[in-house]
C-alpha cells in the first residue's frame, strides 16, 4: 500500500514510515498538487484531515476507500485511525524506511558508516542502516528503545 498525507498530517507520516509503510509527505504542497498525484499515481490512497480535499480526491477515486479523513487531532489516535480502516498488520515493516524521504533503508558495515558518524557511535554500535537517497545513516541509539515500545504500544491491538 502507498499513501500520501496532506501537509497537516507531517507528524502521523513520519510514524508511518517509522512503520515501514510507503508514505508520500510534501511539507508545502497545495491540493491541486496532491490531487494531480492522486489522478496520475491510481494506487495511492490519501490521507487528509482536509474536508474539502477529501470530498474532491472522493471523485478522482472509486471506491472512496482510496482515501481516509482523518478524525483526530492527536498522531497516536491518527495512526490507529489508519492502522485500522486499512487492516495494516501484514504491511508493517518497523524501521525499515528513512523518515525524512521515505526510501527504503539498507544495511551497510560499520566500516561503511565511520566516515559519517561521529567516533562514540562507532565505539557504541555495530548495525547501521543507510538512506540511499538521502544519505542518512540510522542505528539503535537511545532513542530506538522508545520508538520501538511506542510502536508496540499502537499495534497491540490490531487484529
Amino acid at each position: 500500500m502507498k499513501f500520501i498525507a496532506d501537509c497537516m498530517l507531517g507528524k502521523l507520516a513520519r510514524w508511518l514510515r517509522l512503520l515501514g509503510l510507503d508514505v508520500k509527505y510534501y511539507h508545502h504542497t497545495d491540493d491541486g498538487e496532491i490531487l494531480d498525484l492522486l489522478s496520475r499515481q491510481k494506487d495511492l490512497i490519501l490521507l487528509t484531515r482536509d474536508r474539502e480535499l477529501f470530498k474532491r480526491a472522493a471523485k478522482l477515486h472509486s471506491p472512496v476507500s482510496r482515501s481516509l479523513l482523518i478524525q483526530s487531532e492527536l498522531w497516536e489516535e491518527q495512526i490507529k485511525e489508519v492502522l485500522f480502516a486499512f487492516q495494516l498488520r501484514e504491511h508493517l515493516n518497523p524501521f525499515s524506511r528513512c523518515l525524512e524521504c521515505n526510501t527504503r533503508l539498507i544495511f551497510i558495515s560499520k566500516k561503511e558508516a565511520e566516515s559519517s558518524i561521529p567516533p562514540r557511535i562507532a565505539a557504541l554500535h555495530h548495525t547501521f542502516l543507510n538512506c540511499p537517497s538521502c544519505g542518512r545513516i540510522f542505528w539503535s541509539g537511545s532513542h530506538y528503545n522508545r520508538m520501538r515500545d511506542k510502536l508496540a504500544e499502537l499495534i497491540k491491538y490490531l487484529p
